[in-house]
């Protein structure tokens, strides 16, 4: 009779082995975010990056690398590599916000499914000298 308790235990404990996200922390892993249609005064960006989301007790923070952001504007184009720390992470049930290094890119939106989050973004930047704010739609898939 104890084998087959000590089996049970041990089926049970290794069930829970092999999700890539702590049980309650749906945001942790890996994250590729995609900003395809930022737009606004006259300006237009895209960025696209890889995030990695650490969540514990409703907040949220990681780190983003390896990503592009591209914009064209009146003034000029604006092309960079992107890294950083995703800040300002926050989520209540299902609805989310965080930041990009700082309160100049900001997102918020949905926990759609385990494995796909969206909603919307804005940027504030300035190219030559010239101040814009863009705005649209972002999703990010889990790895």
């Amino acid at each position: 009779m104890r084998a087959w308790i000590g089996v049970a235990a041990a089926a049970a404990a290794l069930a829970g082995c092999g999700s890539s996200t702590a049980p309650g922390s749906a945001l942790n892993g890996v994250w590729h975010y995609t900003a395809g249609n930022l737009a606004g005064e006259g300006a237009t960006c895209q960025m696209a990056t890889k995030m990695t989301l650490s969540e514990r007790g409703g907040t949220f923070t990681g780190t983003y690398g390896a990503g592009y952001l591209s914009c064209a504007t009146p003034t000029g184009a604006a092309d960079s590599l992107m890294s950083g720390a995703v800040a300002g992470g926050s989520v209540t049930g299902s609805t989310l916000q965080f930041q990009f290094d700082s309160a100049s890119f900001t997102n918020s939106g949905r926990l759609n499914t385990p494995h796909t989050m969206s909603g919307t973004a804005t940027l504030r930047l300035t190219v030559k000298g010239q101040p814009y704010t863009v705005s649209g739609t972002w999703s990010a898939v889990f790895e």
